[in-house]
Parts: C-alpha cells; sequence; structure tokens
C-alpha cells in the first residue's frame, strides 16, 4: 500500500485475484499492437457489461499491475491509449526508458521536497 492513497492501491482482494485477474488476463492477451489499446475505465465497463460488479478504474489498474509484475501477459505495455501487447523488442525498451523516465521524474521531486525540508520550521 501507498500512504495516502491506501484505499486504491490496497493489496488485491481474494475476488480480484481469484475472478477478475484471470478475466483480465484472456481480455489483454487478445490486445495485440498498439491499435487494440484498452483503457482501464473500458476494461472496467466490459466486466460490468458481462455481469461482474463494477470495479473501479483504479482497481482495474491494480489488478493490471498485478498481471505485469507476475508476467501473465507478457509483453504487456501501454500508452495513452491503453494496455497493449507490444509487437517489438523497441516498443518494450521504450517503454521501459519511459518508465525510468519517469521513476526518475518522481525521485527528483521527493529530494527537492526534502532539501526543503532541511532546516525549515513549519508554523
Amino acid at each position: 500500500m501507498i500512504q495516502g492513497f491506501e484505499e486504491i492501491t490496497a493489496e488485491l482482494t481474494t475476488y480480484e485475484q481469484d475472478m477478475l485477474v484471470p478475466v483480465i488476463v484472456e481480455g489483454l492477451k487478445k490486445r495485440i499492437g498498439a491499435k487494440n489499446a484498452i483503457r482501464s475505465i473500458d476494461i472496467s465497463r466490459l466486466l460490468e457489461a458481462n455481469g461482474y460488479p463494477p470495479v473501479s478504474g483504479s482497481r482495474v489498474r491494480k489488478c493490471v499491475n498485478y498481471i505485469r509484475t507476475n508476467g501473465l501477459v507478457p509483453h504487456l505495455i501501454a500508452n495513452c491509449r491503453g494496455y497493449f501487447v507490444a509487437t517489438s523488442v523497441e516498443e518494450v525498451e521504450r517503454y521501459a526508458s519511459s518508465l525510468q523516465q519517469r521513476a526518475n521524474s518522481i525521485l527528483s521531486v521527493k529530494k527537492a521536497l526534502m532539501e526543503q525540508l532541511s532546516g525549515k520550521i513549519f508554523l
């Protein structure tokens, strides 16, 4: 869980892991290539249209994070249009580079905040 985002970053429930993840995996495996990308909100809508209880976009993203970190859909990447299975090594490398850039940006903000704290007194 991430502090300040506990509700949306909570570990997957048994229901999410046992019921939703397998369904999402099967759907994502078919999303080959960027032209077939799907957004988390669209995954939520498809789940609901197929009789599943409503699932927020943030919980779908948590499921997708689980899918990716456990290698359940190899080469699953994303762009501004959604998630899809990469069709080339270059796509995966570009995406990995983008992840690194975002991580670096977050760490830069953390560093700046910690520097601002040094020697400061809050009123």
